[in-house]
């Protein structure tokens, strides 16, 4: 694997055969988009941003029955700005308790490599009030959620049951909702903020989304 500035090498590494065989993937079955399989290669590199990386090159060495077949694959880097200027969507004291880590559970799935899971915190920066075994409990309940840009609702959930436990998820109460599957992200408002950007706002609770598909809303809109 070769780092690349401008055409010049900044970093090379090599990986053996067990290193490759840790390098972590994960396939995607897109059916219900009518999009073909997908496989998406989770290598994480870590390099200083003042390096200006601007290009990887993989070269994958494959020996078998004594032949050598060599592959080489070169991946320009981007750096992405957002186009719209996004407002968080809770206000108060918060925390973000998962998100952008390699490792965390996020990165599994697909469209989800950058969501954040946020919780609402109350005076003493505690998440519940008493032992938090009601959902009434946790500071983040009957908070608002905003619209963290303008745009149009592409779809909005309201009909997902609450999950009577905290931190224990029911299957059940899926099925005999339409899609179950995904019913499993909660109530949901998605919002295409245009030029290829959209934001999903999940796990809302049942009945308490304002919003229905084809709205327009604005940025810190409830």
């Amino acid at each position: 694997v070769e780092l690349l500035s401008k055409g010049e090498i900044v970093q090379a590494m090599e990986l053996s055969r067990q290193a490759l065989q840790m390098v972590r993937a994960v396939r995607f079955k897109t059916p219900r988009l009518a999009l073909p399989e997908a496989f998406d290669l989770r290598h994480q590199l870590s390099v200083p941003v003042s390096l200006n990386v601007d290009r990887v090159r993989y070269r994958l060495s494959l020996t078998r029955a004594g032949a050598t077949v060599v592959a080489d694959l070169e991946i320009p880097v981007e750096r992405y700005e957002s186009k719209a200027e996004l407002l968080c969507p809770v206000k108060g004291r918060f925390m973000i308790v998962a998100g952008h880590d390699a490792n965390e559970p996020h990165a599994l799935g697909w469209s989800q490599q950058h969501a954040y899971d946020i919780m609402s915190l109350g005076s003493s920066f505690g998440f519940a009030r008493n032992e938090g075994r009601r959902n009434d409990e946790y500071f983040s309940w009957g908070q608002p959620v905003l619209a963290p840009a303008d745009g149009v609702i592409v779809s909005a959930r309201n009909d997902v049951f609450d999950q009577p436990r905290p931190g224990v998820v029911d299957a059940k109460l899926y099925e005999s909702l339409r899609d179950p599957r995904s019913a499993y992200t909660g109530n949901t408002v998605v919002i295409d903020h245009g030029q290829g950007e959209y934001s999903a706002l999940s796990h809302l609770q049942r009945g308490s989304v304002r919003v229905e598909a084809g709205q327009r809303v604005h940025r810190g809109d409830q």
